[in-house]
C-alpha cells in the first residue's frame, strides 16, 4: 500500500497538474484516503503478530481487511466533501483560503502518528517480551528514527527551503523529497525488521513432544537437536502449545545429514494415526 501512495504523492505535490483543478482535488483526496488505509495496515500486521488471533485465517483477515476498507472509504469521502463542498459537515474550512479542517487533520496528521507509535510499543513487546531477542528491534529502533527524521523534513525543512528560495536561492527539492526518501528508507528497515523475526520460521519443522526430542537427542549426538525456536516459529509455538510444553525444535545451523533422521520421524509422526 506505501507503494501506491508514492505516485499518488508525486501527482498532489508535484507541479503535474493545476492548483485547485478539479483533477488534482480528487487525486489528494484518494493520497489522503492511502495515506490513513497504510497507516491502519501498518497496525493491524502489528496486532496480528501478538496472535491474539491466528494469523491467516478469517478471523484475522476479515477486521484487516475491512480496516483498510473503512479508512479508505472514510478519508476520501471527507476530502472530497471538504475539497467539492458537498456538504458543510467537514468543511471548508472558515475562510474557504485557511485550507483547514480538523477531521482531514486527524486522519492525515494525528492518526498515522497515533499509529506509528502504538505499532512500536506492540512490537517491542512482541520482539523483546514473547521473542527474546534483541537484534530485530534495533532495526525498529532504526526506522522509527527515520520515520521522525521525515515528519520533522515536512513540517521544518520545508519551511525552511521554502524562505531560502524566497530570498532568490535556487533549490532543486524541497522537504517533502526528503521526507519521501527518509520514509522509504524506514519501510525498507521495517522489512528487515520483519525478516530478522520470521528467518528459519519456513524452515521450521512442527514443534513435537519432549519424549521424542530426548529420544533423537540420546540417540544422534553429538548434534543439537534441542535448540529453542526463534523468531516468529518460536511465538507461533508459545502461543499454540500449552505451558507446560516446551518449544524445541532442530537448530538450523545443523547439516543436512543431521535433518535427515529427525525429518523421517517428523513426517512418521504426522502420518501417524
Amino acid at each position: 500500500m506505501y507503494l501506491i501512495t508514492l505516485p499518488l504523492q508525486l501527482l498532489s505535490t508535484g507541479a503535474f497538474l493545476e492548483q485547485g483543478s478539479t483533477a488534482l482535488t480528487a487525486i489528494s483526496a484518494v493520497h489522503a484516503g492511502f495515506v490513513a488505509a497504510t497507516f491502519w495496515a501498518l497496525l493491524g500486521n502489528a496486532i496480528v503478530s501478538t496472535q491474539v488471533v491466528e494469523d491467516g485465517t478469517m478471523s484475522s483477515l476479515v477486521p484487516f481487511d475491512f480496516g483498510i476498507l473503512a479508512f479508505l472509504a472514510a478519508t476520501i469521502y471527507i476530502a472530497l466533501d471538504v475539497g467539492f463542498s458537498f456538504t458543510s459537515v467537514f468543511g471548508p474550512s472558515n475562510p474557504p483560503d485557511a485550507l483547514g479542517s480538523i477531521p482531514l487533520f486527524v486522519l492525515t496528521s494525528i492518526w498515522p502518528g497515533a499509529a506509528t507509535i502504538l505499532y512500536f510499543g506492540i512490537m517491542a513487546y512482541v520482539v523483546l517480551g514473547l521473542l527474546n531477542e534483541v537484534r530485530p528491534m534495533w532495526y525498529y529502533v532504526l526506522a522509527a528514527v527515520l520515520f521522525v527524521l521525515s515528519q520533522l523534513d515536512y513540517f521544518l525543512l520545508s519551511k525552511v527551503i521554502c524562505k531560502a528560495a524566497a530570498t532568490g536561492a535556487v533549490s532543486k527539492v524541497d522537504g517533502s523529497f526528503i521526507a519521501t526518501i527518509l520514509e522509504t528508507a524506514a519501510v525498507g528497515v521495517l522489512y528487515l525488521a520483519w525478516r530478522s523475526i520470521t528467518e528459519g520460521a519456513s524452515h521450521m519443522p512442527q514443534p513435537v513432544s519432549r519424549s521424542v526430542l530426548h529420544v533423537l537427542h540420546a540417540t544422534s549426538r553429538p548434534f543439537p537437536l534441542a535448540t529453542p525456536l526463534c523468531g516468529a516459529a518460536r511465538l507461533s509455538c508459545l502461543m499454540s502449545r500449552p505451558p507446560t510444553s516446551p518449544c524445541f525444535c532442530v537448530s538450523r545451523r545443523s547439516s543436512s545429514l543431521c535433518w535427515l533422521p529427525f525429518r523421517l520421524i517428523v513426517a512418521f509422526l504426522r502420518c501417524s494415526p
